[in-house]
Order: C-alpha cells, then sequence, then structure tokens
C-alpha cells in the first residue's frame, strides 16, 4: 500500500478497495509514461493501423502489455503482413473458383474490375474479421 502511495500519489485507500478504478488509473500512468517513447513504425499499413485502433479502443490491457513489452510495431507490422498476404490469397482463391480470368479481361475489361474489386472487399472484410478485429495478441 505505501508503495502505491508513493508511486501514484492521487490513488486513496478508498480506490485500492475498489479494484478495476485502481487498475485503470495504474493503466492510464503506466500509458502516460510509456507514450513518450512509443513511436510508431512509418511502414505500418492500412491493417496495422486499424489493429492500433482496435487494440486502444477495446483491449486496453493487451494494447498495454504491447506497449510495455516494446513489441507494438512488431505486432503492428506482423498483422499487416499477415493481413496483406491473406487478402491477396483469398482474391486468387475467388477468382480460381468464380472461373476469371485474363480471357474475361480482354474479352470485357469493365466486368473483370467489377468482379475483382468485388472479391478484394469479401477478402477485406474476412480478413478484417479473422485478424485486425480479434483478442490475438500476446
Amino acid at each position: 500500500m505505501w508503495l502505491i502511495g508513493n508511486v501514484f500519489p492521487h490513488i486513496t485507500f478508498k480506490d485500492i478497495k475498489n479494484k478495476n478504478w485502481c487498475l485503470f488509473l495504474i493503466q492510464k500512468q503506466i500509458l502516460k509514461a510509456t507514450k513518450s517513447n512509443a513511436k510508431l513504425d512509418k511502414n505500418i499499413g492500412k491493417y496495422g493501423r486499424l489493429r492500433l485502433n482496435y487494440l486502444k479502443h477495446n483491449h486496453m490491457d493487451i494494447y498495454t502489455i504491447l506497449l510495455m513489452d516494446d513489441r507494438l510495431n512488431e505486432h503492428l507490422l506482423e498483422v499487416d503482413r499477415e493481413a496483406k498476404e491473406k487478402v491477396k490469397r483469398l482474391v486468387d482463391d475467388i477468382c480460381k473458383k468464380e472461373n476469371v480470368t485474363e480471357k474475361l479481361k480482354e474479352n470485357n475489361q469493365m466486368e473483370r474490375v467489377k468482379l475483382m474489386n468485388n472479391f478484394k472487399i469479401i477478402a477485406e472484410e474476412i480478413v478484417e474479421k479473422e485478424l485486425v478485429f480479434c483478442q490475438k495478441g500476446e
């Protein structure tokens, strides 16, 4: 108790009894202390940034652990890389399944563009659900 009072002087005994409030305050202090040290890698793409936003707003515990262990950038880059690969693989698989070939590109280019855009949207939705907006992180 003495340690908590010295490290976090604004926390009272009443706050300590309310464990959730106490944990929230400690997380807030930890984030404040580590935010200045944490700089995001500029190579983090769309899916990595979506993952970062999701963790910050929905899983502060995972975000805090990754940040304190200095693994946040690594995690975001990995999610981004995996997501891009999976989108490409899913689009290719859907193209094979729907029989969209180069011949369609020669015969009806606009139809192929429309189909490819639809396939990409489908693949992105799948990837976002499976890789970005999930509890994976530890």
